[in-house]
C-alpha cells in the first residue's frame, strides 16, 4: 500500500458522504461544499454516488434539489 494511501481513502469517503448529503437535498455549508469540490475533483466521487443511485449522471451541484423544484 502506498503511503498516505489511508488518509487519501478517509478523505475520499468523507466526500462520498458529502456527495451523499447533497443528493439528498441537505444544506452544505460553504466549507464542506469546496471539500466536496475537490473531492470530487480527485476521486469523482459525485459520479460515485450518482452510479449509487443507479443515476448515469452526477447531480450538478447548483441543481435544485427535491425540497426546491416546484410541481
Amino acid at each position: 500500500m502506498a503511503p498516505g494511501s489511508d488518509a487519501l481513502d478517509r478523505i475520499l469517503n468523507a466526500g462520498i458522504d458529502l456527495a451523499r448529503a447533497e443528493r439528498a437535498g441537505g444544506p452544505l455549508d460553504e466549507a464542506e461544499l469546496m471539500a466536496l469540490d475537490c473531492c470530487d475533483e480527485i476521486g469523482g466521487v459525485r459520479t460515485v454516488v450518482a452510479a449509487e443511485a443507479g443515476d448515469p449522471y452526477p447531480r450538478h451541484p447548483q441543481a435544485p434539489c427535491g425540497k426546491d423544484i416546484k410541481t
